[in-house]
């Protein structure tokens, strides 16, 4: 059982991690991961696990108040389901005109004539009204969020700073002075040690507030009042900046995955209904207005129009589509409003895999950050023990015992790892979310390292280096072409292969007169058509039925034909190579990489493509076991090799690559399945624009590890001596982290295919 969960209370990077480790060292489960930047809770239980998804919520609350008290689990599907119905119980306009109220919005519509419909004045007002409703309660929601964050925390931290400055400005008696630091430390402080305070009764120690109360009441011991407020006000303004630079970067990412369409314009008996896309059917008619976003993925019945499809491909320039053409779901009408055809039930739909994958791919975590969470565990406590020892040498000391608790203190304060906890899964975090920007959805943060990693990769042909888009280009027959021509069309046509579907091309098929059929997956199809034994195929299929034959040599894909083991003749069909691929395969040697494809097409097609985009090595005629084969053989040469493909043959290899892109959400399901990333541009370009923000999120994170143990170490070393002053240490623990926090986020500035974009314009 694979269940998620969203933590409600959490505030600490290390408090969270304790969390896992307490929930992963239980029997029943299999995997645990949390991530404190979304604070969502991955779970996997084991497989003889027999409870109900309710019954571990309870079980893990349970392990959750021990370790942390006051944090509440919440099952994620339940979660988003309950927030859904709030947003829509807040908009009753929404609620009068939502199906599911069976209250329907009329406007006439002649369903003769589509393309001419003028929505009349009342649908318009009724659309002005529900946007108004969403803007004002969007906007009465975030003016309460900004009165409740100003209020609890920018109006407690200004006045605190006021009372410090009052505090060191006023040549007052020792008492004033001390009743004023004080008033100052508790209004700053007072949630920090009323935290820390309830966790010491309960067991829990060394987290970071309670590092911060005992170094900020030890420096009030040692009668240094301005350090000790010092210490408290620093922290919280780092807490602040900390807080905000994670919402923005949590804001930046929800914001390239906010995909779907609260609702669809259905047309039923000439007349809209507002329905959620999850009411819509196949073969539905439904109207999409400018500035609307595709609800589901359609085919274009009335008018044509431009269409945004960045936030689904990358691609920054509007795609014009016609009648008869499919647009994906989470795409923007930008001109004219059109008519379309549902294609695809939503939970089916381009948007419902996308928001799955991104829900999901947290869950796998990187080295760096594997090592982040066992580094934490065994550093504190550490630091911690240091500290005491630099406290009991106190008579070694020119100052003594006060002396020996300012070092101690400046040791506690300095050893908190959140830094490193938080900003390390944010670098990551943030590299998946700038990776669904540019139309790619990476299953995981380990994956971002697998593709650092690859040092060769091998590709499929058709569909991934060519377009999938076949047309016969020769036809041969032995004696009777119309013969061999309609027995090949009624065999493909039990086929969704591309290549099935070009043969068929607009021909009508009477699928009685098939009365069995078989595809033989890399070799073809053995079909009954009126009695007679029909065989279309490649070279292995007729081989292996011993049928006497001539094997062709040309350039394309070859669909031998053969009825009741009698030779007819032979087509051949051939595609188009991607105008990406060139480039795509160039910029991938600039990086050392190395390409090769295997197919399962004959050797001359193969090789001309492979010529044709530069690809260093093919092999062809590949069986998919012997795909696998020779997959295997790269890999113990290059240890990192991945693989791109796009169909059903490629699954197994997909599999087992150290990275397998899949091209498309157009290709097989089992292909996006299998795969580690989803190309969904379709473009081969994107391979090295993973590679490119891979490198980067590596780059970045190295950057933070070293940085903020640089700093740490540094500041520890002068702790010792007495050279480090409080607010130094206070710099080592927020400051180190809001720089390491705001160099994640970094990653949202660089424009990692402005190349490629030059190259579309």
């Amino acid at each position: 059982m694979k269940v998620n969960f969203i933590l409600d209370g959490v505030d600490c990077a290390v408090c969270a991690s304790k969390l896992e480790r307490a929930i992963n060292k239980l029997d029943y489960i299999k995997s645990a991961s949390l991530n404190f930047v979304d604070l969502k809770l991955y779970i996997e239980t084991i497989d003889d696990f027999t409870k109900s998804e309710q019954e571990l919520e309870n079980m893990l609350q349970s392990v959750t108040n021990k370790v942390l008290p006051n944090v509440i689990l919440k099952n994620l599907k339940k979660q988003t389901y309950l927030n859904s119905l709030k947003a829509k119980s807040k908009n009753k306009n929404f609620s009068k005109n939502s199906i599911s109220k069976n209250v329907t919005t009329h406007v006439h519509i002649n369903s003769d004539q589509l393309d001419q419909v003028v929505l009349n004045e009342n649908l318009e007002n009724i659309t002005a009204s529900l946007q108004k409703t969403e803007n004002t309660c969007n906007t009465n929601q975030l003016n309460q969020h900004k009165i409740n964050w100003l209020g609890l925390n920018f109006i407690k931290v200004y006045l605190s700073i006021v009372l410090f400055i009052f505090g060191l400005s006023l040549n007052i008696g020792f008492w004033f002075k001390f009743a004023i630091y004080l008033l100052a430390y508790l209004v700053v402080g007072y949630n920090v040690i009323f935290s820390a305070f309830k966790n010491i009764i309960k067991g829990k120690f060394l987290d970071e507030k309670f590092l911060m109360s005992i170094a900020s009441i030890s420096a009030f011991c040692i009668n240094e009042m301005p350090e000790a407020v010092a210490v408290m006000l620093f922290y919280q303004i780092g807490e602040l900046f900390q807080d905000n630079a994670v919402k923005k970067s949590k804001s930046a990412i929800s914001t390239i995955v906010n995909l779907k369409s609260e609702h669809a314009n259905k047309i039923v008996d000439g007349n809209i209904v507002v329905v959620e896309p999850e009411q819509l059917q196949i073969n539905d008619i439904i109207l999409i207005k400018v500035g609307e976003k595709v609800p589901t993925d359609v085919e274009i019945i009335k008018n044509s129009s431009n269409f945004n499809t960045s936030s689904i491909t990358g691609e920054s320039l509007p795609k014009f589509v016609d009648v008869g053409s499919q647009i994906n779901s989470g795409c923007i009408n930008l001109t004219n409003p059109v008519f379309a055809k549902v294609i695809s039930e939503y939970s089916n739909s381009t948007v419902a895999k996308i928001l799955e994958l991104i829900e999901n791919n947290s869950s796998k975590k990187s080295k760096a950050e594997n090592f982040i969470s066992k580094f934490a565990k065994y550093y504190t406590p550490i630091v911690v023990l240091v500290a005491i020892i630099l406290f009991a040498m106190f008579p070694l000391y020119s100052g003594g015992i006060t002396s020996g608790i300012y070092r101690a203190a400046i040791f506690l304060v300095i050893s908190c790892p959140c830094a490193l906890v938080i900003s390390i899964p944010l670098t990551y975090f943030c590299g998946l979310g700038i990776s669904a920007k540019y139309g790619l959805l990476i299953k995981g943060a380990n994956v971002l390292d697998n593709i650092y990693n690859l040092k060769a990769i091998c590709f499929d042909k058709t569909g991934t280096i060519t377009k999938g888009e076949f047309k016969i280009t020769e036809v041969y027959a032995e004696k009777n072409q119309d013969e061999m021509l309609k027995l090949l069309v009624y065999a493909e046509s039990t086929s969704n292969h591309p290549i099935s579907k070009c043969i068929v091309g607009n021909n009508i098929v009477d699928p009685s007169i098939v009365t069995s059929s078989q595809e033989i997956a890399g070799k073809g199809i053995i079909a009954t058509i009126n009695k007679n034994t029909i065989l279309c195929g490649n070279e292995v299929l007729l081989t292996e039925y011993n049928i006497n034959f001539t094997p062709q040599q040309c350039v394309g894909t070859i669909i031998y034909v053969t009825k009741n083991n009698n030779y007819l003749g032979y087509v051949v069909v051939s595609d188009q190579i991607k105008e990406s691929s060139e480039q795509a395969i160039n910029n991938l040697h600039s990086n050392k990489i190395k390409t090769i494809m295997l197919t399962g097409d004959n050797k001359p097609s193969a090789e001309y493509v492979s010529y044709s985009v530069g690809i260093t090595d093919c092999k062809a005629n590949l069986l998919p076991h012997e795909k696998v084969d020779e997959f295997k053989k790269l890999e113990s040469e290059h240890k990192f090799v991945g693989y791109v493909g796009d169909g059903i043959n490629d699954a197994p290899v997909l599999n087992m690559a150290s990275v397998g892109y899949a091209m498309g959400l157009n290709g097989s399901d089992s292909a996006i399945e299998y795969s580690d990333v989803v190309i969904l541009s379709d473009n081969l370009n994107e391979v090295t624009t993973s590679i490119k923000i891979a490198k980067q999120t590596r780059k970045i994170s190295i950057q933070n590890i070293v940085f903020c143990l640089a700093v740490k170490l540094a500041i520890m070393v002068l702790g010792i001596f007495n050279l480090a002053p409080m607010y130094l240490a206070i710099f080592a623990d927020v400051g180190v982290s809001v720089l390491a926090i705001l160099n994640a986020v970094r990653i949202f500035t660089i424009k990692f295919n402005k190349q490629n974009k030059k190259h579309l314009k």
